[in-house]
């Protein structure tokens, strides 16, 4: 699966460029809304749904979280 752009179901967090690579969500940026927790379910527009863990240290943050070609394990 490829995506221009997955979302939080709240719209608050945005993962750009993604590609799934095995358990693996590649990641070409990423911004975390402050408060974020783990895992998060995120959706496409063509109504894609997944869930990914977040790490340790960027969860519930009291600012957010920006990240550049990274990844996340997808956990459903």
């Amino acid at each position: 699966m490829e995506a221009d752009l997955l979302t939080t179901e709240d719209k608050q967090s945005f993962f750009i460029n993604c590609k799934v690579k095995g358990d693996l969500l590649q990641v070409g940026a990423v911004f975390l809304a402050a408060g974020c927790k783990s895992p998060l379910t995120l959706v496409g527009e063509e109504g894609a749904s997944l869930a990914v863990e977040i790490p340790n240290d960027a969860v519930d943050k009291p600012e957010g979280v920006v990240a550049a070609d990274t990844s996340f394990y997808i956990v459903s």
